[in-house]
């Protein structure tokens, strides 16, 4: 859910990244292995019902409970608006760091093509986000949050169900990405404040 925060912090549509993650997130159980079977020619078998318990959990649950608030309170909630974000961000930076430390010792042996691959999929994920959403002429915020939502994928929950679900050495590549997400993702935002005032709702 930090690219619901990114948004949040660089201006985009909150409601609409919401959405996206809610969907993305309850159908990542049936699309991940049906998408290493169809990209990797391999069967996946995954604990269905135990990750959608936690996903519900840790996701919907939280995203409902957080609008339904937003709703009730309106503009007594203000308080809170201010403070959420850095405790999602530093619960976001707890996960990653867990994962990291539990493999410490696999890290200096990650193939540099999976760091690469980790970049690659990272800077993609946004220019392919904002173009789709240029191509269908999408305000700016839909553009921000179309940008992000794909090049962030998730990847603190993703990190979160491998460490539950999975061996310890499944979360890894979720931690680098994780991590590099959260080191492009200060970037982004602060040039999207920067540039603002600069680069018209045309683009």
């Amino acid at each position: 859910m930090y690219g619901n925060v990114i948004t949040y912090l660089a201006g985009g549509a909150v409601a609409f990244s919401i959405a996206m993650t809610m969907v993305a997130t309850t159908l990542s159980p049936l699309l991940t292995p049906t998408l290493v079977e169809l990209l990797g020619s391999a069967y996946m078998e995954i604990p269905f019902w135990p990750m959608m318990q936690t996903i519900l959990l840790t996701v919907v649950l939280p995203l409902a409970l957080g609008m339904m608030l937003r709703t009730q309170l309106g503009s007594r909630i203000k308080q809170a608006e201010a403070i959420a974000p850095g405790i999602a961000s530093i619960a976001i930076i707890i996960i990653c760091g867990y994962a990291v430390a539990g493999n410490h010792d696999r890290i200096s042996d990650t193939p540099v093509i999976v760091v690469l691959l980790v970049i690659l999929l990272n800077g993609l994920g946004y220019l392919l986000g904002w173009l789709a959403a240029r191509l269908f002429r999408f305000e700016r915020s839909y553009r921000i949050t179309l940008s992000i939502e794909i090049g962030m994928q998730n990847a603190g929950l993703g990190v979160a169900l491998a460490l539950k679900h999975f061996e310890a050495e499944t979360a890894l590549p979720g931690a680098l990405f994780a991590v590099w997400c959260i080191v492009t993702a200060a970037g982004m935002t602060r040039w999207l404040h920067r540039s603002r005032a600069e680069i018209p709702a045309a683009i």
